[in-house]
Parts: C-alpha cells; sequence; structure tokens
C-alpha cells in the first residue's frame, strides 16, 4: 500500500506544502495551486493574511491576501488564458 502522500497528485501535494508555510507563518492554513491545460504547476500561493510583508508582490496583511487571490497575482503577469486552466485549493473558496 502506498503512503498517503504518494497517493495523492502533485497539485495536491503543492497545495498541502503551501498551506504548510501558510501555517508556519502564522495564517491560516490554506494553500493554492494553478494548473495549465495539460495539468503542469503555473502558479501557487498561500494565505497571507496575517504576514507583516512579503516579497514578490504577493498581497499580505490584508484580509484579501487569501491562497486563491495570491496564485491569480502570479499569473496576472503572465499570457494566460485563465479559462483553461485549473485552481486547486485545500478549501472552497
Amino acid at each position: 500500500m502506498k503512503p498517503f502522500w504518494d497517493s495523492i497528485s502533485l497539485p495536491w501535494q503543492v497545495c498541502l506544502e503551501e498551506a504548510w508555510l501558510a501555517y508556519r507563518a502564522g495564517c491560516t492554513p490554506i494553500g493554492a495551486v494553478i494548473t495549465a491545460p495539460h495539468g503542469e504547476i503555473i502558479s501557487r500561493g498561500r494565505n497571507r493574511v496575517n504576514e507583516p510583508s512579503v516579497r514578490d508582490g504577493f498581497i499580505h496583511s490584508n484580509k484579501l491576501a487569501h491562497a486563491e487571490l495570491n496564485a491569480l497575482i502570479v499569473l496576472s503577469q503572465r499570457q494566460v488564458d485563465l479559462r483553461t486552466c485549473t485552481l486547486y485549493t485545500v478549501l472552497e473558496p
């Protein structure tokens, strides 16, 4: 029998990794991932509501600094058709 971690797909693994990073930063443990049509991860984000400062243009220290929004912000800098992407999140947005 495979261990649980090995039985879940890479997008879900990355979502959980981002949730863990959010928890370690003092935020609600929520992570999000966006994949391209063929399944490759093109963006990731985590809850940063309680983080006092961040780099790389993420939203932080704001009630809107949710994992899903931070994952979308990364994509806003790229030429991506969002209608073809899939959003994974550990919590229903």
